[in-house]
């Protein structure tokens, strides 16, 4: 197996960009070798940069939490899927299934999101469209 960061610009990964970070750890949400590359880091103490999804930086408290993160991944855990991640694969399926026909009040309940968030991924203008169409 070939990890999914060895097709990008190593400098993502320990970039101190938010958003170049941000894209280093979509990336490493469906890597194959994430365990592998959770372990390694562990086993670095002072390691930084974005690991296993995981952006390491900081130090007491927030670093502890990171490493708890690596620990849990390490083990067969699932890195968390960032909240800007989430937001995107969600507003991709909301258009999908609006495409194949599906009401937006469907589209919420189906995604588990409001009903004014699926009409804001749908980029729909809630005064010229209903909101039950």
């Amino acid at each position: 197996m070939i990890a999914a960061c060895r097709e990008h610009d190593p400098e993502l990964w320990f970039s101190t960009d938010y958003a170049e970070q941000q894209q280093a750890r979509d990336i490493c949400v469906s890597c194959p070798m994430v365990q592998a590359c959770a372990q390694a880091a562990l086993e670095r103490p002072d390691t930084v940069g974005v690991w296993a999804s995981v952006p390491l930086s900081g130090y007491g408290s927030k670093r502890r939490s990171q490493v708890q993160r690596l620990y849990h991944i390490a083990k067969g855990g699932r890195p968390e899927i960032p909240p800007v991640t989430r937001m995107r694969l969600n507003a991709t399926a909301a258009r999908h299934l609006r495409d194949q026909g599906m009401r937006v009040s469907e589209i919420a309940e189906r995604l588990q999101i409001s009903l004014s968030t699926a009409t804001r991924y749908l980029g729909m203008n809630t005064s010229t469209e209903g909101l039950s169409a």
